[in-house]
């Protein structure tokens, strides 16, 4: 019951930071909302991987990742999650880096990275999966729901 109560909670603050950030005319105040909100989509996908939600994406990326190995030769899907992911970790950089508001497209797809983690190819995919670990539970840290 746990998970799934997490699971809620996390995807509800993540959406109220979202919404909080309109009103909001301080760029630093936005900024560190934003990435506030990517930190509990990604606990909110950490968690969520463990209950129903977890199943059902699980099914969905294991026929999506054996009809792109049928396709393609590769694993198409697990390259693709890696580069969101490497872009969900840019995420967290300066926005003076990319001199362009980061769109919060971004934040929805967290709640998807932590179920592809297992596909990311190579010890490059191993080292992201981990730093979007990290970034997963840093409110699961500050505000609890850590899956047993």
């Amino acid at each position: 019951m746990l998970t799934s109560f997490a699971f809620i909670t996390y995807t509800v603050v993540t959406f109220f930071l979202l919404w909080a950030m309109k009103p909001v005319k301080i760029n630093w105040l936005d900024g560190l909302l934003l990435r506030a909100a990517s930190a509990t989509a990604l606990a909110a996908g950490t968690v969520g991987a463990g209950g129903l939600l977890g199943d059902w994406q699980g099914a969905a990326i294991n026929t999506a990742s054996t009809a792109s190995k049928t396709w393609f030769g590769g694993n198409i899907l697990g390259l693709l999650g890696l580069i969101a992911g490497v872009i969900v970790i840019l995420l967290w950089l300066p926005e003076k880096v990319y001199d362009k508001p980061i769109n919060q497209v971004w934040v929805i797809v967290c709640f998807f990275i932590p179920a592809l983690i297992g596909s990311f190819p190579g010890a490059f995919g191993n080292f992201i999966g981990e730093v979007l670990v990290f970034l997963a539970q840093l409110p699961m840290m500050l505000f609890g729901g850590v899956p047993s």
